[in-house]
């Protein structure tokens, strides 16, 4: 997301309810993983970030019943904290059922994910190694932004509309017109 200063979330903030929505920026190594036919496999956004997830917390995740051709994007926060939270932060759907999600808004993914994560709750399973990263929209969001402040792992807001969809490319990411980085701190 393009880095955008505090007073542009004022404006969006006006803009009618639920047109755009927010997730805590948590700070720490950006990780996708994908699994198919049983198999996951791990990636960093970043090709030179070498920092491994440890065995304990891959493997817990890897034990959790997630559905066969899902795709999730998450924030590793384990590495950066000093009170050693070493937790994936889930906060959008990249791939269901096989299928890429990025056509789809980000509301559609969102309730997607949000349905996937409830079903694992319903079969009581622990998932104390990933927590869902929460959304919530306009208007609220400069009273998220002033949350963000107290939250230990975030440094501030992802904002997007509602219904944006992703921006790929080959070799490095898109900036996409529909969302924006609030930030208040860097570690």
């Amino acid at each position: 997301p393009k880095l955008v200063p505090l007073e542009f979330l004022k404006e969006l903030d006006a803009a009618p309810p639920g047109t755009w929505c927010a997730q805590p920026k948590i700070d720490g190594r950006r990780r996708y993983v994908y699994k198919k036919d049983g198999v996951y496999q791990w990636h960093a956004k970043n090709q030179d970030d070498s920092k491994p997830l440890p065995d304990d917390l891959k493997a817990q995740f890897e034990s959790l019943p997630w559905p066969d051709g899902i795709g999730l994007d998450c924030e590793w926060s384990g590495p950066r904290h000093k009170d050693g939270t070493d937790k994936l932060w889930v906060f959008d759907l990249l791939q269901w059922r096989g299928v890429w999600m990025g056509n789809n808004s980000f509301r559609d993914r969102y309730n997607d994910l949000f349905d996937v994560v409830y079903q694992i709750e319903q079969k009581h399973f622990r998932h104390d190694c990933f927590g869902l990263v929460k959304v919530s929209f306009n208007p609220g969001l400069l009273d998220r932004y002033a949350e963000q402040l107290l939250n230990p792992i975030s440094e501030g807001l992802v904002v997007r509309k509602a219904t944006s969809t992703m921006l790929g490319g080959i070799g490095k990411c898109k900036e996409n017109p529909e969302w924006f980085k609030f930030k208040h701190r860097s570690i």
